[in-house]
């Protein structure tokens, strides 16, 4: 008899246990469409990652007064925002960026020229501009250069702390005349306070057509080009992580070169 209860008991177990297995199995296929459900939009609602960059005046890639800030801006804050970032900007001065950055008080610049001296202290994204720099006089003046040694006659307008070529830069011999902003150094060879600048050929066409339409034909660019340089945006290395943006950003500017959004943003600025 209690070998008979026994093995009763044991068979009773084994189909209590069997059914609360097929009701574990129904509640988990309950469950699992919303589950399924609620991650995506929980994904989706994940906080967007966010990066301080400090930006400039240096229409038309730059400035507050500018379209979406300008096509430089728009490119780097498209490129971010297709990886999951949202952009904070804080502008000013050029001479005050460096110092900033150099703090490691924001991640990085909208864009800049990559040069030997400045990688020491920044990294700098894959390029996605090109710019050439260029001297201007006023239409009177008879200069002509073909090797910097020529310049040395003239005194050149140069934005402090700004970067044109390595030659130009190091020429110690040349007579150089610092100003702040490039609106600075034109309206300087306007009044013939100096008898170059040397200047982005698009900035300068930029400051001519906006701010000094009175004076766009009193002055001209002279050939050779001084130099052709590509354009950046400029991560601090002394923020922790400053790699992982950068790679990102990346990604980003990899992302809208493929689907062809790069290019529709360079037609809407003018720079097909």
């Amino acid at each position: 008899m209690v070998i008979g209860f026994k093995v009763f008991d044991f068979k009773v177990m084994v189909q209590n246990v069997g059914c609360v297995k097929r009701w574990v199995s129904v509640i988990c296929l309950m469950l699992m469409p919303n589950l399924i459900m609620v991650t995506p939009r929980a994904l989706a609602q994940a906080p967007p990652k966010v990066v301080r960059l400090t930006g400039i005046d240096w229409g038309p890639y730059e400035g507050q007064g500018l379209p979406n800030n300008g096509l430089a801006t728009e490119i780097v804050t498209t490129a971010f925002n297709r990886v999951g970032y949202r952009v904070e900007l804080t502008y000013m001065p050029w001479a005050r960026v460096l110092k900033e950055l150099e703090f490691g008080r924001y991640d990085g610049t909208v864009s800049a020229y990559k040069t030997a001296n400045r990688q020491h202290k920044f990294s700098f994204s894959n390029a996605f501009l090109t710019s050439a720099v260029v001297f201007y006089k006023r239409v009177e003046k008879p200069i002509v250069w073909s090797k910097l040694t020529d310049l040395k006659p003239w005194s050149i307008g140069v934005v402090r702390g700004y970067a044109n070529s390595q030659a130009f830069d190091n020429a110690n011999y040349l007579t150089k005349d610092l100003a702040n902003s490039n609106l600075s150094n034109l309206k300087k060879l306007v009044a013939n306070h100096v008898d170059l600048v040397v200047i982005d050929r698009f900035v300068a066409r930029h400051l001519l057509q906006n701010t000094l339409m009175a004076n766009i034909h009193d002055v001209v660019p002279i050939e050779p080009v001084l130099m052709h340089r590509t354009i950046h945006t400029m991560f601090s290395k002394s923020v922790v992580g400053y790699q992982q943006k950068m790679t990102d950003f990346n990604r980003g500017l990899a992302l809208i070169t493929e689907d062809k959004t790069l290019q529709k943003l360079l037609s809407k600025h003018g720079f097909d």
